[in-house]
């Protein structure tokens, strides 16, 4: 059996150095790489983060004594444990049903807003609106998200 290539020859990257386009494919790289970076520059000076960037870093010894301050706060351990908790939870999300979830919600606030809302006076106006196709897919929704929960919960 051979054994492992542990080292690469130097020889190897001169060869292809050797070539010729290997000096201009270089040049064209770092050419671009170049531009990139100074537009990337232009970009953060028009908008005003050199300015934040350059205070900030002026700044590091007293706002690392805030940083530890605040984090040294008895909440700040569990709140940065929460954030962590939720950017978990939005990433197990399919995009696509949070999007249409969201559309839906903010659809119903606006109509709540404009005053076009379903009047609800008792129990049996809940079961007649449930008749409609609409309000029973929510109410489906409504009852699998609540049985998940239940059995994350068990």
């Amino acid at each position: 059996m051979a054994a492992p290539i542990a080292a690469v020859p130097k020889e190897v990257f001169l060869e292809d150095l050797d070539s010729p386009n290997a000096a201009g494919q270089v040049t064209h790289a770092a050419e671009s790489a170049s531009n990139k970076l100074h537009h990337l520059l232009d970009v953060l000076e028009e908008t005003g983060w050199i300015d934040v960037f350059t205070a900030a870093l002026e700044q590091r010894e007293s706002l690392l004594g805030i940083l530890v301050d605040e984090l040294n706060r008895p909440g700040a351990v569990q709140a940065v444990k929460s954030v962590i908790g939720l950017g978990q939870m939005f990433s197990n999300l399919d995009p696509a049903a949070l999007t249409a979830m969201g559309k839906g919600v903010t659809d119903g606030v606006n109509r709540v807003y404009e005053g076009s809302m379903i009047e609800v006076h008792g129990i049996w106006d809940v079961l007649k609106a449930s008749r409609d196709p609409d309000i029973s897919r929510a109410f489906s929704t409504i009852l699998t998200i609540l049985k998940s929960m239940g059995e994350a919960l068990r």
